[in-house]
């Protein structure tokens, strides 16, 4: 859960809204920053990652509204609605002794955004892989005629795309015999690639990669091939993709020192207990490097065990520097656990988990995983200790979230609310990002009868802005620690 948007800075209605009008240059996209003795400003930065980095105004409709915490209103807060003062910028008359967060919507999501951090000058961004409104033909495939450039030997073979952001593994009815020298599967349907981040699997444009990559299992599910198709614009047809796979050169070396017998020590604090640990590393060449996003083709990866040795050191290749998509190191360890309550049909899948993202270390660096592992939840003073409880809220007032962590220190908080369906299912109600660990969440989220859980997070790193209300800059390293709550339903007071 790399946390959530960032914001710029505002300007233009300033004197309207009784601010002082000092202006200051951002610094991206050539935008002006606020500085305001009274009121608040917002600014959002639509961030797109497809082959490249790509920040552009976020534009709202409706916009962002400013909730100033009245307990004499209804709901809790006072709604101002904010005031257009620019491209993705918007300011309120929001006094200086008054707290108030910011909530949006985005046009991606259906679910709204609320920061509630410091700071009176606020920015966000708003991070997605690739596009919308463009899906795949119904009839949109792609047929690989490929030359393996070395004999086949059992290795993985995988289609993805880049830009489009959706890839699938062939079955091993679909792979070639061993020490064949072409692959010739069948055309793959654009509908039957897994997408990275849900919704429809979008076209490929000409600004896309399209891939076929080759990874040893056996060995750490090292690349060691990588056919790269020309540009094309994708029709609602079949797309040939033919040449040569080229070798990847493992001439880069990862070494890093993990501590495998720790995190489960870690979870072992948390309530409710999430039994099933797991972990694993990987090292991604990713064209969101410097934001810290963690998303593109594989270069090498593991699955650890607490009996692992803690030293890895392991050769790999990146064929993807012409394009500057850096690796990215990935260490991660997952706490699981399943909760199927009366009236479900299935089981809903809950984790507390711990993870770390840098640069490709080649030091031996060591990763201890340092953020703050949440122990514990509550809701309107009541502890998510186990799941199933019945937790009576009045929902004619802002509903209080408090999380406890470990130690350690932390930069930016995150707490996102899911409705749990009957089918095991969860639909995601609100995302919030604040400077505490205590979250105010509107009513209106809330039905009672209704199943819920909540997942909050500690960010440490990545935010190296954050006291001021900058959540638009980023870097690494970044690291997170989260728990998701026992699962509880809302009773009336």
């Amino acid at each position: 859960l790399w946390i959530g948007a960032t914001l710029l800075g505002a300007a233009g209605c300033a004197q309207l809204l009784g601010l002082d009008d000092t202006r200051a240059t951002a610094d991206a996209g050539g935008a002006d920053a606020l500085v305001s003795t009274s009121g608040m400003a917002l600014a959002l930065v639509d961030t797109r990652i497809t082959t490249r980095v790509d920040d552009v105004a976020l534009s709202l409709d409706p916009g962002p509204e400013f909730l100033v915490v009245d307990p004499a209103e209804a709901g809790g807060v006072r709604v101002v609605p904010g005031v257009a003062d620019g491209p993705g910028q918007w300011t309120a008359a929001v006094g200086s002794g008054e707290r108030a967060m910011v909530r949006w919507t985005t046009p991606s999501n259906t679910y709204p955004n609320l920061l509630d951090v410091d700071g009176r000058e606020l920015s966000e961004r708003a991070i997605r892989l690739g596009r919308d409104g463009d899906p795949a033909g119904p009839l949109a495939a792609l047929d690989a005629s490929i030359n393996l450039g070395a004999p086949y030997a059992g290795e993985i073979l995988t289609l993805s795309t880049v830009g489009a952001w959706a890839s699938r593994n062939y079955p091993a009815a679909e792979r070639p015999a061993t020490g064949a020298t072409t692959f010739n599967p069948p055309a793959v349907l654009m509908r039957d690639l897994s997408p990275t981040q849900g919704g429809p699997v979008q076209r490929v444009t000409s600004a896309d990669a399209v891939f076929v990559l080759r990874a040893v299992g056996a060995d750490h599910n090292a690349l060691t091939g990588v056919y790269t198709a020309a540009p094309f614009e994708q029709g609602n047809d079949t797309r040939m993709l033919t040449g040569t796979m080229q070798v990847v050169a493992r001439d880069q070396t990862l070494r890093a020192t993990l501590q495998p017998t720790v995190p489960a020590v870690r979870f072992a604090a948390a309530q409710p207990a999430n039994p099933t640990v797991t972990m694993s590393w990987s090292v991604l060449a990713a064209p969101g490097h410097q934001l810290g996003t963690n998303s593109g083709p594989r270069l090498i990866s593991a699955s650890v065990t607490s009996a692992s040795p803690a030293d890895v050191t392991v050769p790999y290749g990146n064929p993807f520097v012409a394009r500057d998509w850096q690796p990215l190191f990935t260490w991660s360890a997952v706490a699981a656990r399943t909760y199927q309550g009366p009236g479900m049909t299935a089981a809903v899948g809950l984790r507390a988990q711990l993870f770390q993202i840098t640069r490709a270390p080649s030091a031996g660096e060591l990763y201890d995983l340092p953020a703050p592992l949440p122990v514990l939840i509550s809701v309107a003073g009541v502890a998510l200790a186990a799941d199933g409880g019945t937790i009576p809220l009045d929902l004619g007032r802002l509903v209080e979230v408090g999380a406890e962590f470990g130690a350690g220190a932390v930069d930016v908080y995150a707490l996102a609310l899911y409705e749990v369906g009957d089918g095991g299912g969860r639909q995601q109600l609100a995302f919030v990002t604040a400077s505490g660990p205590t979250f105010q969440l509107p009513p209106a989220l809330f039905t009672v009868g209704r199943r819920y859980v909540l997942r909050a997070a500690a960010n440490r790193g990545g935010y190296p802005n954050a006291a001021s209300g900058d959540l638009r800059t980023r870097n690494l390293p970044i690291a997170v620690g989260l728990l998701d709550s026992g699962v509880f339903t809302v009773a009336a007071p």
